[in-house]
C-alpha cells in the first residue's frame, strides 16, 4: 500500500507536524509513501519538525512539486529518496529570512544576527548532503533568490530523474541536446562562483544580474542577464533611467536615459498639443457666434443708418408740431 501525505499551502499555517502526523497514522498500513508538495514556505521551526519527522518516516519515499515549491518547500521536497515536480512548477530557493516585529535594540539585532546564521547553516547542510553542488555555488544561488528551471533541478540534483522532464510537452532533449545543455548549466555554475558578477538595481529595486561580466563592466548586446533569478525578457528599466531590452535572457538593445526620457516627453508634448488645438477651436467657435449675434442685435438698432434717420424725422415732426402750437397760442392772444 503506497500512503499519500499532501503538504499544501503555508508552512506553520496550513501545513504543521500535527496535520503531517495525523495524515500518516490514518495510513499504518503503508509500506512507501507519496508527498505532495504545493508550498510556498513559511516557518523555518515547524518546517525543520516536519522534515526530520519525515526524514525519520519507515519506507521508500516519494516527493513530487506541484504548482509552486519555494523556500521551506525545498527543504521538505529532499526529503525524497525519489524526488520530480509537473509541468510549470515554479521552483525558488533563496537564504531564510527574519520577520522583526516592534523594536528592536542593537544587542537584539546581534543576538537575531546569531541564530539566524545558525539556521542559515543548518538548512545549507541539508542542502548540501543531498544535492551535487559546491557550498560556495550553492549559496550563491541561495543569496541571489533564485528560480530553477527543470534541466537545472536534474543537474543540480534537486529531481532524481531525468524522465521526469518529459512531464512537460516542452521538453525532449536528444543526446546532443542534453550534452549541450549541461555544459550550459556547467558553465553557468563556474560563471557564479565567479563572485565578480555583475549587479545592477532596477527602477522596482530587481535585481539583475550578468553573471558573465565583474563588476564594473559596462553591458553590451548579447550579454546574458537574469531578473530576480528568472531569464530577463522584455524592457528593463535601471534605477539611473537607462533601459535594457532582453530577449530570452540576451541582451538585444540598450536604450540610453536620455532616449527614454525624450520619448515619454515627446508623449505628453503630443498630448498637450491635441488638447490645445481642441481649444483654440472651441474658442474660435465661440468668437464667430458672438460676432453675428452683434450683428443681429445691430440691424434695426439705434447705431444703424436707417435708425439715425426714423429719428433725425422724429425730431423734424415733433419740432413742427410744437412751432404750430405756439402759432396758435399768439393768435388767440
Amino acid at each position: 500500500m503506497v500512503g499519500i501525505i499532501n503538504i499544501i499551502g503555508e508552512i506553520g499555517v496550513d501545513v504543521t507536524l500535527a496535520s503531517v502526523a495525523s495524515q500518516v497514522e490514518r495510513q499504518r498500513e503503508a509500506k512507501s509513501w507519496l508527498i505532495n508538495i504545493s508550498s510556498e514556505g513559511g516557518s523555518v521551526s515547524v518546517g525543520l519538525d516536519i522534515y526530520n519527522y519525515l526524514n525519520k518516516l519507515k519506507g521508500f519515499k516519494k516527493t513530487v512539486g506541484r504548482s509552486i515549491v519555494a523556500s521551506m518547500g525545498t527543504i521538505l521536497f529532499l526529503v525524497g529518496d525519489e524526488r520530480e515536480v509537473l509541468d510549470n512548477t515554479q521552483f525558488f530557493i533563496h537564504l531564510p529570512m527574519l520577520n522583526m516585529g516592534g523594536v528592536r535594540t542593537a544587542n537584539d539585532l546581534m543576538i537575531d544576527a546569531v541564530q539566524l546564521k545558525e539556521i542559515e547553516n543548518n538548512l545549507i547542510s541539508i542542502y548540501k548532503n543531498t544535492l551535487s553542488l559546491d557550498e560556495e555555488v550553492l549559496f550563491i544561488l541561495l543569496k541571489n533568490e533564485t528560480f530553477l528551471k527543470p534541466a537545472e533541478l536534474y543537474a543540480f540534483g534537486f529531481t532524481t530523474k531525468e524522465d521526469s522532464l518529459k512531464i512537460s510537452a516542452k521538453i525532449n532533449f536528444n543526446n546532443s541536446k542534453k550534452t549541450k545543455m549541461k555544459k550550459t548549466l556547467l558553465e553557468r555554475v563556474r560563471a557564479l562562483i565567479g563572485a565578480k558578477m555583475l549587479l545592477l538595481k532596477t527602477a522596482t529595486e530587481q535585481d539583475l544580474v550578468f553573471p558573465d561580466l565583474a563588476d564594473g563592466e559596462e553591458p553590451t548586446i548579447g550579454a546574458i542577464a537574469t531578473l530576480d533569478g528568472a531569464t530577463a525578457e522584455g524592457e528593463v528599466t535601471l534605477a539611473d533611467g537607462k533601459v535594457f531590452v532582453f530577449e530570452n535572457g540576451a541582451l538585444v538593445e540598450i536604450k540610453e536615459a536620455d532616449e527614454a526620457d525624450n520619448s515619454e516627453l515627446e508623449e505628453k508634448v503630443e498630448e498637450l498639443t491635441a488638447i490645445v488645438t481642441e481649444l483654440v477651436t472651441a474658442i474660435e467657435d465661440v468668437q464667430a457666434k458672438l460676432n453675428i449675434k452683434a450683428k443681429i442685435d445691430n440691424i434695426g438698432g439705434s447705431g444703424s443708418p436707417d435708425a439715425k434717420k426714423r429719428d433725425r424725422q422724429g425730431d423734424e415732426k415733433k419740432t413742427g408740431l410744437s412751432g404750430a402750437i405756439n402759432k396758435l397760442k399768439n393768435d388767440k392772444k
